[in-house]
């Protein structure tokens, strides 16, 4: 993670930026370290993103960063109508509610 100080700068990350670019690229490096890949750090940049979503949440919560860099939700909330209702037990998972669609399965077995 020292390499990108020089590319991104010290602690850049706390001015903020729209909460998509932290889940592209927490995406972008899940994907790499599942195939293989050593050319960086993969799971301390998964860790590095997480914590940055985690602090903007925070962030927002408190009200001392931009709403409008909390793209993430407006996108998904732009898909669906309503929040689903979510239940979990050790071997299934629920959802109900229009979230998913009236032709979606409510409910599927959750993997072991």
């Amino acid at each position: 993670m020292a390499a990108n100080l020089s590319k991104y700068g010290l602690d850049n990350w706390t001015l903020g930026q729209p909460q998509s670019v932290f889940v592209a690229s927490l995406e972008r490096h899940l994907l790499q370290y599942r195939l293989g890949h050593e050319d960086e750090d993969h799971l301390a940049a998964l860790y590095f993103n997480a914590q940055g979503l985690l602090s903007q949440d925070e962030r927002f919560l408190r009200g001392t960063l931009d709403l409008s860099l909390d793209d993430v939700r407006k996108i998904a909330a732009s898909r669906y109508v309503s929040q689903p209702e979510i239940t979990c037990s050790p071997t299934l998972v629920r959802v109900e509610g229009g979230a998913l669609g009236p032709n979606s399965p409510a409910a599927r077995q959750a993997e072991p």
